[in-house]
């Protein structure tokens, strides 16, 4: 049994969630379990007391049938699958669908009572625990402890919820066969990222634990690349279909105690097996379809496809939903020196993007100009200052769709002095307003000094560049850093021109005390009239 747990507050503020490893490990880990078809099934118990788990009620073409708390674990569930679910959209973090093994799941959506194969609330909590997963080859089931507030997406949940796609995710991991692993970006990992949307992305490490369980994707499985729908009738095109013989599998209409899906069997394809036409069977609900070839082994069942009785299960085209799928670099400071750090973001479908957020800061693609679309494939952006540390949320918007993606935001060490945009010297204008920006370790203190002098002033446990001994050394006031480790100060030079200025501060850590002192840089201000 697989346990999510959340750490004590000392811990949780640098990790996050946790879960209970089984042993230790070098990457990923298998649990010696292995799913056979009869136990590829998957469905809902939709039990959730919180509305928070269900308020997700905008239908999504490539998950047709589903809203809420299904609709999230169904997006978690199909990340593991060989190639893309559909289109891979439906999810704005990610492309849904990315383990490249043999191993593929089907829908069968809601359940009426908790058998085998399902997702469900668990009355109660068990100390720090949020879910966990039981069972294994011949079935399983995972648990949501209710103590938790659950949110189902699609976007990031609010503070103090959890996401259900991100944690539906890991603990189908488990389901699947795999235990933890050491990897600090996998979704296996035995601990969950702040409110565990980036746990939604299987990283390489999952990817090689899910090949080694069902082996790497096989150029024999059978592959659907399209689905299209005319009233009773339905063509599946792909490859790899058997000439005779093959099921038809389908999401029932209605919940079914075992969560069989809907069979149509004996169905032939030709044109070398990559058609199959064939009219939809009685009890065909939306959801998605598979492609079963006749014979023996895992590797004979295809992808599952959305299918919808009403047709047109993807998005129409010019609505492409964009995609994140890289951010460069991925961890910056909360304040840089020099030039205003920018950030790249690579995807899909970026071509169209009307407005980029970063930590709720949004960004101008006008005067001036804080992000640019270079392409369909690539973004820029300049980095705002933001109010927290940590992942932080980076949400683009195109024709109402969005994508998601976050970067990681640190607390610079030493500390650091920007004044205005960071030039050097930096030039300042008499009378005017100008920022000076102090970014270090939250709930420090720092002390910040100004010189004319550009000459060191020492005493034991302080080394300053600037006062010349002390000499010329004025002291501005001590600052507490909140919770985002910075702060602004406005300043503004009455009747001083033609000057040049040093300004320098020193972090100091109560919780430390005096052994601990941190200067920044010195930054130099030009005074100009």
């Amino acid at each position: 049994m697989k346990l999510l747990r959340l750490l004590p507050p000392s811990a949780a503020v640098a990790v996050g969630f946790v879960l209970l490893a089984p042993e230790e490990s070098s990457g990923f880990s298998l649990l010696g379990s292995k799913l056979n078809l009869d136990n590829r099934h998957v469905r809902v118990v939709d039990n959730f007391s919180d509305a928070t788990a269900n308020n997700n009620l905008t239908p999504d073409p490539s998950f047709p049938g589903a809203t809420g708390a299904a609709l999230a674990i169904w997006k978690g569930c199909v990340e593991w699958g060989s190639i893309a679910h559909g289109d891979g959209g439906g999810d704005p973090t990610q492309l849904l669908g990315s383990g490249a093994s043999n191993f593929d799941c089907s829908w069968q959506g809601l359940a009426t009572s908790v058998l085998k194969n399902c997702h469900s609330e668990l009355s109660g909590s068990d100390g720090g625990v949020l879910a966990f997963a039981s069972g294994g080859s011949f079935g399983w089931n995972i648990y949501y402890y209710s103590g938790w507030k659950w949110a189902d997406g699609p976007g990031n949940p609010s503070p103090g919820e959890i996401d259900l796609q991100g944690v539906a995710t890991h603990e189908y991991g488990h389901a699947l066969g795999l235990g933890h692993s050491e990897f600090n970006n996998a979704t296996m990992r035995p601990s969950i990222i702040g409110n565990g949307v980036p746990s939604r992305s299987i990283e390489d490490d999952d990817r090689a634990g899910i090949q080694a369980i069902y082996g790497t994707l096989s150029p024999n499985k059978p592959l659907i690349s399209s689905v299209v729908v005319a009233g009773d009738s339905i063509t599946i095109e792909g490859t790899g279909f058997g000439d005779l013989d093959n099921e038809v599998w389908f999401t029932r209409l209605e919940p079914f105690p075992t969560g069989e899906p809907i069979v149509a069997a004996g169905i032939d394809s030709t044109n070398g097996g990559t058609l199959i036409e064939m009219d939809v069977p009685d009890g065909a609900g939306p959801g998605d379809l598979l492609v079963v070839r006749d014979g023996q082994g895992l590797v004979r069942m295809s992808n599952p496809w959305p299918y919808d009785a009403e047709g047109d299960p993807l998005p129409p085209p010019g609505f492409e939903q964009p995609f994140i799928t890289a951010v460069d670099p991925p961890m910056v400071p909360n304040v840089t020196l020099g030039d205003e750090l920018s950030l790249t973001l690579t995807g899909l479908d970026l071509s169209g993007t009307d407005g980029i957020s970063v930590g709720g800061v949004q960004l101008s693609d006008y005067l001036p100009q804080e992000f640019a679309v270079l392409g369909n494939e690539t973004v820029t952006l300049k980095m705002p200052l933001v109010d927290e540390l940590g992942p932080v949320e980076i949400r683009l918007e195109k024709n109402g769709l969005e994508a998601i993606a976050f970067v990681d935001v640190t607390a610079p060490s030493p500390p650091v002095l920007e004044l205005g945009k960071g030039g050097d010297p930096e030039v300042l204008f008499s009378f005017f307003e100008s920022s000076l920006t102090m970014g270090g370790n939250p709930e420090t203190f720092h002390f910040l000094w100004v010189s004319p002098d550009n000459l060191p002033s020492t005493v034991p446990e302080l080394d300053l560049g600037i006062g010349n001994g002390f000499s010329s050394l004025v002291f501005l006031g001590a600052f507490e850093l909140p919770a985002s480790g910075w702060v602004q100060l406005p300043l503004v030079f009455t009747g001083v021109e033609d000057v040049t200025l040093y300004f320098q501060s020193a972090e100091y850590d109560p919780l430390v005390g005096v052994g601990s002192i941190d200067e920044s840089n010195v930054a130099e201000a030009y005074i100009a009239l």
